[in-house]
């Protein structure tokens, strides 16, 4: 009332306007579950996170359903597989079904001695799952022998524009809940957290591919390929880990090859390393940064605030096309060797930027020239490190190499 025909007009405009965006918000909130349910599905978590009852448990010795306040079930009959191992996130209580959802047993998930696992029976086709009600929302099972951890399906979706790459974080623990072969394989790409405590990747690789396995090892395609030529940490993987972590790689045996050509880590294609402890002897680099492709995109590398020891060289390799390079407040040694870290440019056309600073170095760190194109210059800088001696800014091969590769230095300590 009052209102002229033209503000009518627009009124009436609005209230269409807000019906649509009713539609609209409607359909969107359908996307988003429904994209939520794709992903989760793509990495491979089969609990559904819905159906929850709470309140209530199922009892692992019969099947019938129970009070407690303290725990949640989950209405929805779960398809496994028989005589299968699953991961399981958190302590549970689960029990089978046969394939007509009969139940036929109970499984009570704990640590134990081999983590968070479910190893079904011959006659289990189905399962449903009890846990602590605080937990519902951080639940998931997993099939095969990693454990996975820090889902929260809650949080992950919060925004849909997030990088799905780099959106879960794997936490991890030592042997026996975690085997950093199985981790490594399987999450690249994602944020990895090492947990306090003390990991071998020696016994790790042994525990996944067998007893056998540096005895009859070969070359870098030992095992499966690309995992012999160390832990891969590539393609935007960041590992983190906590201060009372600390990683040995310590090869004792006679197989040359392996001194030749394993290293604790094969890194590439852009990865960062935040306060990793590793100690390693016997084998080629503790982190062998070699492994990148020959494309123009740009890639980052960060090694930051970590002790590394190796006998070997510790940390080095070559170049890619286009990377950034920053080590930062590392404390690198080469306990037999004359040069700590080793670098060289790469044979086709390239240019990367590399930034030392607040390293310090038990020997020196070494920089290599190598191809013959002069057309694009890697820049090193190094800014307040401390060393024993010089940096040596040599060729990596006197037939195949030209000038490529300028270093700046400033404030540079010597220690005796």
């Amino acid at each position: 009332p009052g209102a002229t025909a033209e503000q009518a007009q627009q009124i009436e405009q609005n209230k269409t306007d807000i019906s649509s965006l009713k539609v609209e918000t409607s359909s969107l909130n359908e996307d988003i579950a429904d994209f939520d349910n794709r992903y989760l599905g793509a990495i491979g978590n089969l609990f559904p996170n819905d159906y929850i009852v709470n309140g209530k448990y199922i009892d692992i010795n019969t099947g019938n359903i129970a009070d407690d306040r303290d725990y949640s079930y989950c209405e929805k009959y779960i398809k496994v597989e028989p005589n299968t191992t699953y991961s399981v996130s958190n302590l549970a209580l689960i029990t089978g079904y046969d394939s007509n959802k009969e139940y036929v047993c109970g499984y009570q998930i704990n640590t134990g001695s081999y983590g968070y696992k479910l190893f079904t029976s011959e006659n289990t086709h189905f399962i449903r799952c009890s846990f602590l009600t605080e937990n519902k929302n951080t639940f998931g099972i997993f099939k095969g022998k990693t454990r996975y951890f820090s889902l929260n399906h809650k949080d992950v979706f919060k925004n849909i524009h997030l990088p799905k790459d780099n959106i879960l974080t794997i936490h991890v623990k030592p042997y026996p809940y975690d085997n950093l072969v199985d981790i490594f394989k399987n999450y690249q790409g994602y944020i990895i957290v090492l947990e306090s405590g003390t990991y071998d990747i020696i016994k790790d690789y042994k525990a996944y591919y067998g007893e056998d396995y540096f005895d009859t090892y070969e070359n870098y395609d030992s095992g499966e390929p690309g995992m012999g030529a160390g832990l891969p940490l590539k393609n935007g993987t960041k590992l983190i880990c906590s201060p009372n972590a600390k990683i040995l790689c310590h090869y004792d045996g006679n197989n040359k090859k392996v001194t030749d050509y394993f290293s604790a880590f094969a890194c590439g294609n852009g990865y960062e390393i935040d306060g990793m402890w590793l100690e390693c002897s016997g084998i080629r680099y503790a982190i062998h940064d070699d492994f990148n492709d020959l494309s123009s995109k740009p890639y980052s590398v960060i090694v930051r605030n970590c002790h590394l020891v190796n006998d070997n060289q510790v940390i080095g390799g070559g170049l890619g096309i286009c990377g950034n390079y920053l080590f930062e407040n590392n404390y690198i040694e080469a306990t037999t060797m004359w040069y700590d870290m080793r670098y060289h440019n790469n044979e086709h056309p390239s240019k990367n930027r590399m930034t030392f600073t607040g390293n310090y170095f038990a020997q020196m760190p070494r920089i290599a020239n190598y191809g013959l194109s002069a057309e694009h210059t890697t820049e090193c800088f190094f800014s307040n490190n401390c060393m024993k001696n010089d940096i040596l800014h040599d060729n990596e091969s006197l037939q195949y190499t030209t000038e490529n590769i300028v270093i700046y230095e400033w404030n540079t300590e010597k220690h005796a």
